[in-house]
């Protein structure tokens, strides 16, 4: 059996695949003003970006020790919350990683989980 498919449709596809090839690519901001994916950022830079923005998305008690602290000022939630997606995807691929680096990932990771877990609970209580 065959599908047959109408110009208009046709049409409408070429639109979407055209609007998702020209669609932006994630840009970080430095704290030097440079613009720069996280494709090419090196792995260091990266983590320590991703480690940043953690830092400033959580309580005092589940941050990392040591970290420099920068201004993330008008850096919305939205924006973090992509920063991070984009970041953690690309570092995923990365093999350079050092294993301090991971360790600070599970720590991270188990942090979100514990402040997850707070806020459904004090939600359901509430």
């Amino acid at each position: 059996m065959r599908v047959r498919t109408s110009p208009s449709f046709l049409l409408k596809m070429k639109i979407q695949l055209t609007e998702k090839s020209l669609a932006p690519r994630f840009l970080w901001r430095t704290h030097d003003k440079r613009d720069i994916a996280p494709q090419e950022m090196k792995t260091s830079h990266l983590f320590n970006t991703v480690r940043m923005i953690f830092n400033h998305s959580v309580p005092v008690e589940h941050q990392i020790i040591g970290c420099k602290k920068w201004n993330l000022v008008g850096v919305t939630k939205e924006i973090r919350l992509v920063a991070i997606r984009e970041m953690l995807g690309e570092l995923s691929l990365r093999e350079d990683i050092t294993e301090d680096a991971l360790a600070q990932l599970e720590h991270m990771r188990l942090a979100c989980r514990i402040l997850a877990q707070t806020a459904l609970h004090s939600g359901l209580a509430g």
